[in-house]
């Protein structure tokens, strides 16, 4: 087996980055690689993201370029626009499925078992939530995880499961901020407008394939 290559560490801003490349890869594959207006408007959704983040074009076009540097993401440089790519896939040799719930990770706080097969279904039909978790597991027993488990906490049900790109996890910073009122109101705000974007989208497919058309992009 390859051995693993050291595991670099990102910011927040840098996890958003190549989160969003990472979903937008596989939900709209159609433009992507993405242009830096779309990928800006990617990392500041309010929907399917948590948290929200507010970043400028100009501080995103700048940590591009330093990932750029790091050989994490690739900048196609063209006559109307320049476009970005991730290329973490292929540093860590992760594949789709592990792609779509790395990608999930680092565009959200820690996630159950069910909030990852519920994210994700638009990219992978998942037998079953075991798959998943075999999955998770591959990725906790690498030299250098890229993933942890974070055991179930007072009030909590499930375990919940966390990338470590950014270092080490605080759990209980973590639960402190979970269980906010405030986190928790915008927290079913964003998973409501999820929830909509997704019948959007399932209603748009049905009307193109009753009319026989291509989706467009």
């Amino acid at each position: 087996m390859e051995e693993q290559k050291p595991k670099q560490l990102l910011t927040h801003v840098e996890a958003r980055i190549i989160g969003c490349l990472m979903e937008k890869q596989h939900t709209t594959p159609g433009t992507y690689p993405l242009t830096f207006n779309a990928l800006t408007n990617a990392c500041n959704q309010k929907s399917n993201r948590d948290p929200v983040m507010k970043l400028s074009p100009g501080e995103v076009e700048h940590t591009v370029k330093e990932l750029d540097l790091r050989g994490l993401v690739r900048i196609d440089y063209g006559d109307r626009a320049n476009r970005v790519s991730q290329r973490m896939s292929t540093t860590y040799d992760l594949d789709k499925n592990k792609q779509a719930l790395l990608s999930v990770l680092m565009l959200h706080y820690p996630q159950t078992l069910g909030d990852l097969r519920r994210r994700t279904e638009r990219i992978i039909d998942w037998a079953d939530n075991t798959e998943i978790e075999l999955i998770l597991l591959e990725l906790m027993e690498l030299d250098q995880p890229l993933v942890v488990l974070i055991p179930k906490a007072e009030g909590r049900r499930e375990d919940r499961y966390a990338h470590t790109l950014c270092g080490e996890i605080d759990a209980k910073q973590l639960e402190m901020i979970k269980t906010s009122p405030s986190h928790h109101s915008s927290e079913i705000k964003s998973d409501r407008l999820e929830e909509l974007e997704l019948r959007v989208t399932a209603l748009e497919m049905s009307m193109q394939k009753l009319l026989g058309s291509e989706p467009s992009e």
